[in-house]
């Protein structure tokens, strides 16, 4: 299956306003005054391309892979896709393309599959607690166009996640959490990009309950210091997992990314 998307400026700040996502370049008046096309949030692209597997997703895994390869721009046209594995019909593959493909990379690409491992609850970290609404709900399912409340509030509490993240960093508590608050809000001018995130569902597909809180155990740990960083993250609402996660973390400097960015032709 496939589907052509154009990501608009206006859709991706709704996206921000709903998810709570606050960096620079996702902005359209601050990229714009760069001579900058705003970039597409990584976990819009993925959500959307995630809804095309919609019932594969409710149903038939517990276990995704996200691999984060390139960046996207708002205007740009991208083909998102999902492909059965021929040699595994449980296993699906998301791709998100426009001259390249975001979500692969050379050593992997980004897969919804059944696993075998159990989901065990994680011990380490601490609680970072976000308000939900129905509001913010209904704003994301409309970007990624499901009617599907079930799968919308699960994709958002990944996508949500992002900001309990940065709510660790910001009121960093661990030392690796203040080491990477001075990467980001020190004179290193240095970002934490996603190059992949793991998520592991329960056994029965999770339901969100609307107009709660979500909350966030969150555990850094530090692979090579100032350089790469992974975060263990378990999603609770009223006790009951919503999900679990991994995410390896590359700082990557601005100049760079603002580099990557393509420029605004008009």
């Amino acid at each position: 299956m496939q589907k052509e998307v154009v990501f608009r400026d206006c859709d991706i700040v709704d996206f921000c306003t709903a998810t709570q996502d606050t960096n620079m370049i996702h902005d359209p008046e601050y990229m714009h005054r760069c001579r900058k096309q705003v970039i597409v949030p990584g976990m819009f692209a993925f959500s959307y391309a995630a809804i095309l597997a919609e019932d594969f997703l409710k149903h038939s895994i517990n276990r995704i892979q996200v691999y984060f390869n390139s960046l996207l721009s708002s205007g740009e046209q991208v083909a998102l896709r999902v492909e059965i594995n021929p040699e595994n019909p449980a296993e699906i593959r998301l791709r998100a393309c426009n001259s390249r493909d975001m979500l692969t990379t050379r050593e992997a690409y980004t897969r919804m599959l059944k696993g075998t491992v159990p989901i065990h609850p994680q011990q380490l970290g601490i609680f970072r607690k976000l308000p939900v609404s129905e509001k913010q709900i209904t704003t994301f399912a409309r970007l990624i166009q499901t009617s599907d409340r079930q799968t919308a509030g699960f994709l958002f509490a990944v996508a949500y996640a992002s900001q309990a993240l940065f709510k660790s960093i910001t009121e960093a508590d661990t030392e690796v959490e203040h080491e990477i608050d001075e990467l980001i809000n020190g004179d290193h001018r240095i970002s934490p990009f996603y190059h992949a995130l793991e998520i592991i569902l329960p056994s029965e597909f999770p339901v969100l309950r609307e107009n709660g809180t979500l909350d966030y155990l969150i555990h850094f740990e530090r692979e090579k210091f100032h350089k790469t960083y992974i975060a263990h993250l378990e999603c609770q609402q009223e006790e009951h997992i919503i999900f679990q996660s991994m995410y390896k973390l590359v700082a990557v400097p601005d100049n760079i990314i603002m580099r990557m960015a393509k420029a605004k032709t008009s």
